[in-house]
């Protein structure tokens, strides 16, 4: 299992450090013409010596080469969103590479290195790079392994792209969390909103009816760039919207 270790690579050798146990070192070597790794073995470490002899292992999956590395970013800027899906599904040790890829960028762990690739793809409002975020959390985050992967960044951008289909597939964690939503450029001033909060200003009624049957609150959804706290009502009163007003009012009804 990677997950959860550090590497120090160095030529034909590569030490993985994890708070579970000793280090371990594998020393193996690579057949050239077929790219195969052979006549693997390992040994721990305590204090720089070996702690016991070396034993065979048999490593049954390909190295990963800069090369590779280099291709995996490519496929974050440059492929288009359908190559993206394929690469994921295609290659089975692709979960390596992204363990690899977050640990040479100082990344604390997976879930990390996962939010920070999808806020960047998420910046900006495209659609290809959107729906780049969304393969990689189809793929790789919407397990439950992955608990501690929080997605308010991508049920942002899916509001923005009216993406009721996908919010419905999504974990939904931190629901309530208040985000930075707008800048002003010329002052710097910042509203932060929840995704419900985010909804009503977007006036999209689907997506506030959805957040609201999964418990979204609607005391505070967004904080103005002077500090006012706006709950759910007040905001869809300030956009005037009467239907979402009706269906806020309803839900602060007692039952």
């Amino acid at each position: 299992m990677l997950k959860g270790k550090n590497y120090d690579f160095n030529n034909n050798q590569i030490e993985i450090i994890s708070y579970q146990g000793l280090p371990i070192v594998i020393n193996y070597s690579i057949n050239t013409k077929n790219k195969n790794i052979e006549n693997s073995t390992y040994f721990s470490m305590s204090k720089g010596h070996k702690n016991s002899l070396s034993k065979p292992i048999n490593i049954k999956s390909h190295p990963i080469s800069m090369e590779k590395l280099n291709h995996f970013e490519q496929i974050f800027y440059k492929d288009i969103p359908h190559l993206l899906k394929k690469n994921l599904a295609d290659e089975p040790y692709l979960i390596n590479i992204f363990m690899f890829h977050a640990a040479i960028n100082d990344f604390d762990d997976m879930n990390d290195f996962f939010q920070n690739a999808i806020k960047n793809l998420t910046q900006k409002n495209d659609i290809d790079n959107y729906e780049k975020a969304k393969n990689l959390y189809l793929e790789y985050l919407n397990f439950g392994e992955n608990n501690e992967f929080y997605d308010t960044t991508l049920i942002m951008a899916a509001i923005e792209h009216t993406d009721i289909s996908f919010i419905k597939k999504m974990k939904l964690r931190k629901i309530n969390e208040l985000v930075v939503d707008e800048v002003e450029p010329q002052t710097y001033y910042f509203t932060r909103c929840s995704p419900l909060g985010k909804a009503i200003r977007l006036n999209q009624y689907q997506i506030i009816s959805y957040l609201l049957e999964k418990g979204a609150s609607t005391e505070i959804v967004c904080i103005s760039k002077f500090n006012e706290e706006q709950s759910a009502l007040a905001l869809a009163e300030q956009y005037k919207n009467k239907k979402v007003i009706k269906l806020i009012n309803s839900t602060l009804k007692p039952k």
